[in-house]
């Protein structure tokens, strides 16, 4: 697929919105991502990206996968990219950046881009979740994301409330690190507003200013917290973990776990 850059802007202080208008429709299911095609660079220690090995030297494309906020057939997709930029002021935690986060900051409207076919284990489909040749319906589906992921989130939650024949209800439980860097925090309080007979959101962050006027929670996710935020533990319930993998594992499953969920409810997605 090829497709023409006709919007980027900053969401965050880290976080870009890239919008692309494709060259023929792409039917992207509700759970997939696609993979953004970049042309490889060399680190500033050759051989090496950010300190280690660079398993990728010598290739001249790589991919890196970011889901479309909205699921369907699609003439346009937006993607939400975390931009690991070089290091700069004295912070070396990535020296040389990310190859994608410095392709995406040199985009410019008009800019031609490729990517390969939707793919994923995870798909949504009018009250069905499929998980690696496993399915079932639901009812309730619970989300927990953050960061940039939030955009995978929001595609399922999307392809639930755009469909007038679907009566699931969904819940999403935001973490994020402060309380004004959350990624298209308004377009999904407006969702909520909209469909507030099925969809629920709830935030939790690190930290909050007096000035933040914040009503979400504050600090780790606990069993109270999920309690709250998350569907009621059933039959035709799914939660998905959407993020970094072993973090949310370490700091939800126990205690959706403990809240009533099995672990075969619990998708790490």
């Amino acid at each position: 697929y090829f497709g023409t850059v006709v919007d980027i802007h900053e969401e965050t202080d880290d976080i870009v919105v890239l919008r692309i208008r494709l060259g023929r429709t792409m039917n992207v299911p509700a759970g997939h991502s696609v993979s953004l095609l970049v042309p490889n660079v060399v680190g500033y220690v050759e051989g090496q990206w950010n300190g280690a090995e660079d398993a990728e030297a010598g290739l001249l494309r790589v991919s890196r996968s970011y889901s479309p906020l909205q699921a369907g057939p699609l003439v346009e997709i937006t993607l939400l990219v975390k931009c690991f930029l070089p290091a700069i002021a004295g912070i070396r935690k990535y020296p040389d950046g990310g190859k994608a986060s410095r392709y995406v900051r040199g985009l410019i409207v008009g800019d031609l881009v490729s990517f390969t076919e939707p793919s994923g284990h995870f798909c949504y489909s009018a009250g069905t979740v499929s998980f690696r040749q496993r399915g079932w319906a639901v009812r309730s589906l619970g989300l927990i994301s953050g960061g940039v992921r939030i955009a995978s989130a929001l595609q399922v939650v999307r392809a639930v409330l755009d469909n007038p024949v679907d009566d699931t209800a969904v819940h999403l439980l935001v973490i994020g690190d402060r309380a004004d860097n959350i990624p298209l925090k308004s377009a999904t309080d407006a969702l909520a507003l909209q469909h507030s007979d099925r969809f629920r959101v709830a935030y939790t962050v690190d930290q909050v200013q007096s000035s933040d006027n914040w009503t979400g929670f504050v600090g780790f996710v606990n069993a109270a917290m999920l309690v709250q935020s998350m569907p009621t533990p059933g039959a035709e319930t799914a939660v998905l973990l959407i993020g970094q993998p072993d973090f949310l594992r370490d700091a939800c499953v126990p205690y959706l776990l403990e809240i009533g969920f099995t672990r075969a409810q619990v998708l790490e997605v």
